[in-house]
Order: structure tokens, then sequence, then C-alpha cells
């Protein structure tokens, strides 16, 4: 991201490459109906009810420039989809970079733009109207994190146009402890999605900027960095290594860790990165999964025309390529695998039990149909509860929970006997 003291200066060939590319890029627009949405739709309920720092989040950067929403005006774009559509691909977590351009009528024109608006660009309040009419399309349920990189003074401004296009859908600061005399952080490590549905919002803003603006109207709506008990830090943290998992074990853990991909498709404004130099691929987006990186903020996703690309299926640590499929009719509790991935089969069937014992997993001796689930693990583990992951991290100890048992499938407390195909956790119908 370009800053305020760095110029953006875009030349008049610029502007031709911009309009002819973006007539030569004008694409198919990609489904967004397929299973590894559908998939991954279920996926996002099953962390509802942990804190953020434990959740895992779908995201793109730079999420506005896309060449499908603006393709005669950005010549390389960071995503191909528009911002509505990858919330349909499942998308949670959006990035917006907010600039000035001019006034109009007496009001600063905010546009989402890197560094300094040339005044083509899309108007800041068209990508929050985006959120709001996927929202209002039976998306109530959901749980989208905005992340605010800002470009501009007009703090209060901002302030205002979030609570005028989102409405009574914005999670404010104020919530939080925030107000009109000082910033407050996002509470990682208590606040959970299903805290910010219960008090009937669905959009979280943040700014990870390290100086809290002076406007008070800006303090009260939008989070600024992270908070965790007594600490707070501006920025996510960054892992390492896809298979270390340093940030699970170590006092780090308890912030929230994101991922970026900076990488552009021609590689001309994100610093030579093109789609060659992705940091989240199809080789390590499993292993950051099972390291329970929290934000995978994409690249091209779900888009077209780009190898390599990452797809919803991509992003899946939960059900087999092909479940829950209701075959025959007749499916409608969960099991985990033996590879860990999920499958939906007859509630009569009879297996082990999953069992959470406090931070671990525990697998029982006993083996029945899956309404017995409660009361095995209750018994051979006193204190635990029949369970399912939350997280690829928490997946990945359950399955070392079943190697340690000699057990390969294992009943999970989840399922849908109360509606087809509306998944919900717990062993109560």
């Amino acid at each position: 991201m370009i800053r305020k003291n760095q110029m953006a200066q875009v030349s008049s060939f610029g502007r031709l490459v911009i309009f002819i590319t973006g007539l030569l890029l004008a694409s198919v627009v990609k489904s967004t109906t397929t299973q590894g949405v559908m998939q991954l739709s279920l996926q996002e309920q099953l962390d509802k009810d942990v804190p953020f720092n434990h959740s895992q989040w779908v995201g793109t950067h730079n999420s506005y420039n896309a060449r499908e929403w603006d393709s005669a005006y950005w010549a390389d774009p960071n995503q191909d989809i528009s911002i509505y559509d990858q919330l349909n691909s499942g998308v949670r977590e959006l990035t917006l970079d907010v600039g000035d351009y001019g006034t109009f009528l007496g009001e600063n024109q905010l546009r989402l733009c890197h560094g300094i608006c040339a005044g083509g660009e899309k108007k800041f309040r068209r990508g929050l109207e985006s959120i709001v009419r996927w929202l209002e399309e039976g998306n109530l349920q959901s749980v989208i994190m905005l992340k605010l990189e800002i470009n501009s003074d007009h703090y209060g401004q901002i302030a205002d146009q979030l609570r005028g296009e989102l409405g009574n859908y914005l999670y404010e600061a104020n919530r939080s402890g925030g107000g009109s005399n000082s910033c407050v952080g996002l509470p990682v490590d208590s606040i959970s999605k299903q805290d910010v549905l219960d008090a009937g919002k669905n959009v979280i803003a943040i700014n990870t900027d390290s100086v809290c603006p002076q406007s008070g109207r800006f303090r009260s709506v939008v989070h600024l960095g992270l908070q965790y008990r007594n600490f707070y830090k501006d920025k996510f943290s960054k892992p390492s290594d896809s298979n270390a998992c340093e940030l699970i074990t170590s006092d780090v853990r308890k912030q929230m860790t994101r991922l970026h991909d900076p990488s552009t498709l021609y590689g001309i404004g994100s610093g030579g990165k093109g789609p060659q130099d992705k940091e989240i691929t199809e080789s390590n987006v499993s292993g950051y999964l099972s390291c329970a990186l929290n934000i995978f903020e994409m690249f091209w996703f779900n888009g077209d025309g780009s190898a390599g690309h990452l797809e919803p299926d991509d992003l899946l640590w939960s059900w087999e390529s092909t479940e829950p499929n209701n075959w025959r009719g007749n499916e409608n509790c969960a099991v985990s695998k033996a590879n860990g991935r999920f499958n939906d089969v007859p509630c009569l069937n009879s297996y082990h039990f999953a069992c959470r014992d406090g931070n671990d997993w525990k697998v029982t001796f006993t083996e029945a149909d899956w309404s017995q689930g409660e009361a095995a693990c209750t018994y051979e583990y006193p204190g635990s509860v029949f369970d399912v992951p939350y997280n690829g991290y928490d997946n990945a100890r359950l399955m070392k929970a079943k190697r340690a048992a000699g057990v390969s499938v294992v009943w999970l407390a989840y399922h849908d006997q109360n509606k087809e195909g509306v998944w919900q956790r717990g062993s109560k119908k």
C-alpha cells in the first residue's frame, strides 16, 4: 500500500494502458454456487463461538482492485471478481484502501485507491453498498471483517459513511470500550463472531495504523489495532512458515495472525510481484490451515485466467470434496474420516466418539449410534463433551488423538437432523 507521503501519479499513457487492458480483460463472471462455496459457507459456522484469535477468515487483499468490478480503470488488479462476488465465494475479510479526491458540494470525495486518488476510482461508499447488498440477500448469519487502510485525514467523514451505509449492520468500536476520547483495539481474545451476531450486527471495522486519529466519531466506530488483555498491537502477526505453527504455541498466538498476498496480475503496482510470486499457494495453504492461520488475505481468489490461484475448496479443512451429499436421503450426522475430512452418514451407524476434554481430544472405546455421543463422552471422560473441531489446527489435534487411539473414523457432534442442509454443532436436536 502506498502511504500518504508517497506519490502515485499515473501518466496519460498509463491511462490508455488501463483502458485497453480493461477491454481485453473483460471476463466471464466466475460461478459462486459451486460445491466448494457451499462447503466453505458451512465451515465458517464452525468457529462462531470461539474468540477471533482462534477463528479463520477467508480474505482478499485490495478487495476493491478487481477487474470485474472496474475493468476499465485498473490496469493491474489484485482480484478478478467484484466485492459482491467475493462475498458470494466465501470471502469474509475485505480490505479497502480509502483515499481523497477533491471536494464536491463541500464534501470530500472518498475513493478506493492506493495513495493519491486520480478521480476515476470507485467511491468508498460503493464498496460499502456491495457489502449491504450481499447481507440483505439472505446472508445475515455471517460476520464480515472490514480492514481499512487509510490515506486520508478525513476520519470523521469516513466514520459517517460507515455509519450511513452500513447502518445497523456495523458493530461499532464503542461496544468494545472505544469512544470519542480514546481508541480501542479489537479484543481478539474475547470477542467471537457469535457475539457480533448476538448484538444484531454483521460487520466489524478495523484500522491497523499506529496513530489514534483525533476524530471522536472515528474512534467510536472503528477498532484501532488488536487488544489482548493489557497488551496492544497495531498490526496482525505474520507467520514465518506454513508448517512450523510457532504462532500457536507462543504468546504471540494470542494475537491474530494474517498472511497477505500483495501480488497483482502483472506485477506493476506490487513491487514486481506477479502471480508467480504468490505467498499463499496450493502447496502451502493446507499447512497454514493446520497451523490455525487466522486471516488468509489472497490474490485472485476464485478468479479466472491466472494459473495457480486459489479456489474455495482449497481453503477447506472440514468436508470431503463431494460431501455432504445426503446419499439416499438418509445421511444427517457427521463423522471424521481416516483422512480427517467430514462425511455425512446415517445416524444409526456405529462408531467411536470424539470428545473434547479441556484443550485435548479423546476418543471413546465405546462404539454406538450418534445419539449416544454425549453419554459416552461423559461416562468415559468425565467433564468432557461430545464435540466437533472448529478450525484446521483443532482438526489436526483430533487426528492426532485418533491415531493414538488406533481409530480411523469417529462421530462428530455435528448434524442436520432438524432441517436438511442446515448443519449445527452439538448433540441436541
